[in-house]
Protein backbone atom coordinates (compact mmCIF):
# COMPACT_ATOMS: atom_id res chain seq x y z
CA UNK A 1 0.00 0.00 0.00
CA UNK A 2 0.94 3.88 -0.50
CA UNK A 3 2.16 5.80 2.14
CA UNK A 4 -0.14 9.20 2.10
CA UNK A 5 1.47 12.52 0.74
CA UNK A 6 3.51 13.80 3.41
CA UNK A 7 3.66 10.02 4.98
CA UNK A 8 7.88 10.46 4.94
CA UNK A 9 7.73 13.82 7.01
CA UNK A 10 6.01 12.27 10.49
CA UNK A 11 7.06 13.21 13.89
CA UNK A 12 8.95 9.16 13.66
CA UNK A 13 11.03 9.59 10.84
CA UNK A 14 12.31 12.91 11.63
CA UNK A 15 13.30 11.95 14.86
CA UNK A 16 14.97 9.02 13.79
CA UNK A 17 17.40 10.56 11.48
CA UNK A 18 20.90 11.93 12.37
CA UNK A 19 21.79 15.34 12.57
CA UNK A 20 24.36 14.80 9.62
CA UNK A 21 21.69 13.37 7.35
CA UNK A 22 19.20 15.33 5.21
CA UNK A 23 15.30 14.20 6.36
CA UNK A 24 12.82 13.96 3.47
CA UNK A 25 11.14 16.99 6.31
CA UNK A 26 14.17 19.75 5.26
CA UNK A 27 12.78 22.75 4.72
CA UNK A 28 14.27 22.27 0.96
CA UNK A 29 11.51 19.50 0.89
CA UNK A 30 8.90 20.71 2.81
CA UNK A 31 8.69 24.01 0.11
CA UNK A 32 8.91 21.85 -2.48
CA UNK A 33 5.95 19.47 -1.52
CA UNK A 34 3.81 23.33 -0.45
CA UNK A 35 4.92 24.34 -4.01
CA UNK A 36 3.12 21.54 -5.74
CA UNK A 37 0.08 21.55 -3.77
CA UNK A 38 0.04 24.88 -4.38
CA UNK A 39 0.91 24.05 -8.39
CA UNK A 40 -2.20 21.56 -8.12
CA UNK A 41 -4.48 23.52 -6.25
CA UNK A 42 -4.06 26.40 -8.83
CA UNK A 43 -4.49 23.64 -11.92
CA UNK A 44 -7.63 22.17 -10.20
CA UNK A 45 -9.12 25.61 -10.51
CA UNK A 46 -8.04 26.89 -13.29
CA UNK A 47 -9.48 23.84 -15.41
CA UNK A 48 -12.93 24.05 -13.29
CA UNK A 49 -13.75 28.20 -13.42
CA UNK A 50 -12.60 27.17 -17.80
CA UNK A 51 -15.28 24.57 -17.21
CA UNK A 52 -17.93 27.05 -16.67
CA UNK A 53 -16.67 29.20 -19.63
CA UNK A 54 -16.82 26.81 -21.75
CA UNK A 55 -20.40 25.56 -20.42
CA UNK A 56 -21.47 29.09 -20.51
CA UNK A 57 -20.71 29.86 -24.01
CA UNK A 58 -22.14 26.32 -24.80
CA UNK A 59 -25.38 27.77 -23.19
CA UNK A 60 -25.31 30.76 -25.03
CA UNK A 61 -24.81 29.12 -28.34
CA UNK A 62 -27.72 26.64 -27.71
CA UNK A 63 -30.06 29.33 -26.58
CA UNK A 64 -29.14 31.48 -29.10
CA UNK A 65 -30.08 28.70 -31.44
CA UNK A 66 -33.81 28.35 -29.40
CA UNK A 67 -34.51 31.61 -30.19
CA UNK A 68 -33.88 31.60 -33.81
CA UNK A 69 -37.24 29.01 -33.75
CA UNK A 70 -39.38 31.37 -31.50
CA UNK A 71 -42.21 33.17 -33.14
CA UNK A 72 -43.30 35.67 -31.07
CA UNK A 73 -40.71 38.55 -29.35
CA UNK A 74 -43.60 38.67 -26.07
CA UNK A 75 -43.43 34.74 -25.75
CA UNK A 76 -43.19 33.58 -22.12
CA UNK A 77 -40.28 31.49 -24.02
CA UNK A 78 -38.42 34.51 -25.26
CA UNK A 79 -38.49 36.35 -21.67
CA UNK A 80 -37.02 32.99 -20.60
CA UNK A 81 -34.32 32.56 -22.85
CA UNK A 82 -33.06 36.04 -22.78
CA UNK A 83 -32.90 35.69 -18.94
CA UNK A 84 -31.02 32.63 -19.20
CA UNK A 85 -28.79 34.74 -21.38
CA UNK A 86 -27.79 37.34 -19.05
CA UNK A 87 -27.22 34.45 -16.11
CA UNK A 88 -24.82 33.03 -18.78
CA UNK A 89 -23.29 35.84 -19.99
CA UNK A 90 -22.65 37.42 -16.23
CA UNK A 91 -21.12 33.90 -15.80
CA UNK A 92 -18.90 34.46 -18.39
CA UNK A 93 -18.15 37.70 -17.11
CA UNK A 94 -17.43 36.33 -13.37
CA UNK A 95 -15.01 33.57 -15.11
CA UNK A 96 -13.14 36.30 -16.23
CA UNK A 97 -12.83 38.37 -13.09
CA UNK A 98 -12.02 35.30 -11.32
CA UNK A 99 -9.12 34.40 -13.63
CA UNK A 100 -7.83 38.01 -13.02
CA UNK A 101 -8.21 37.43 -9.14
CA UNK A 102 -6.54 34.16 -9.10
CA UNK A 103 -3.28 35.78 -10.96
CA UNK A 104 -3.00 38.22 -8.32
CA UNK A 105 -4.14 35.76 -5.42
CA UNK A 106 -1.44 33.31 -6.57
CA UNK A 107 1.28 36.34 -6.88
CA UNK A 108 0.28 37.35 -2.93
CA UNK A 109 0.42 33.81 -1.80
CA UNK A 110 3.86 33.27 -3.73
CA UNK A 111 5.14 36.05 -1.98
CA UNK A 112 4.08 34.80 1.37
CA UNK A 113 1.42 37.79 2.04
CA UNK A 114 -1.65 37.84 3.69
CA UNK A 115 -4.03 38.53 0.45
CA UNK A 116 -7.81 40.50 0.36
CA UNK A 117 -8.55 38.77 -2.89
CA UNK A 118 -8.70 35.60 -0.74
CA UNK A 119 -12.04 36.66 0.23
CA UNK A 120 -12.91 38.07 -3.35
CA UNK A 121 -12.72 34.99 -4.60
CA UNK A 122 -15.21 33.43 -2.87
CA UNK A 123 -17.41 35.55 -3.05
CA UNK A 124 -17.00 35.51 -7.10
CA UNK A 125 -16.83 32.19 -7.18
CA UNK A 126 -20.70 31.93 -4.38
CA UNK A 127 -22.02 34.59 -7.72
CA UNK A 128 -20.57 32.12 -10.64
CA UNK A 129 -22.41 29.06 -9.00
CA UNK A 130 -25.47 31.15 -8.86
CA UNK A 131 -25.65 32.96 -11.37
CA UNK A 132 -24.62 29.90 -13.58
CA UNK A 133 -27.57 27.47 -11.84
CA UNK A 134 -29.81 30.41 -12.58
CA UNK A 135 -28.99 29.93 -15.99
CA UNK A 136 -29.44 26.58 -16.62
CA UNK A 137 -32.67 26.33 -15.17
CA UNK A 138 -34.39 29.85 -17.43
CA UNK A 139 -32.45 27.56 -20.12
CA UNK A 140 -34.74 24.08 -19.33
CA UNK A 141 -37.79 26.05 -18.79
CA UNK A 142 -37.25 27.98 -21.95
CA UNK A 143 -36.63 24.28 -23.79
CA UNK A 144 -39.54 23.07 -21.86
CA UNK A 145 -41.79 25.75 -22.77
CA UNK A 146 -40.77 25.88 -26.68
CA UNK A 147 -41.74 21.96 -26.67
CA UNK A 148 -44.93 22.07 -24.97
CA UNK A 149 -45.80 25.55 -27.47
CA UNK A 150 -44.36 23.14 -30.60
CA UNK A 151 -46.91 20.52 -29.12
CA UNK A 152 -49.77 22.11 -28.51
Amino acid sequence: MQEPIGAECSSESSANNNIGTVSPCSDKNKTAFNHRLLDLWAENRMTLDKSFLQLSAAGIGLLVALLTTTTSWLSLEFWLCSVALFCFLLSIIICLCIFRQNSRYLLAVSRGEESPQKNRLKWLDRLLWGFFHLAIAFAVLAGYTSCYNKLS
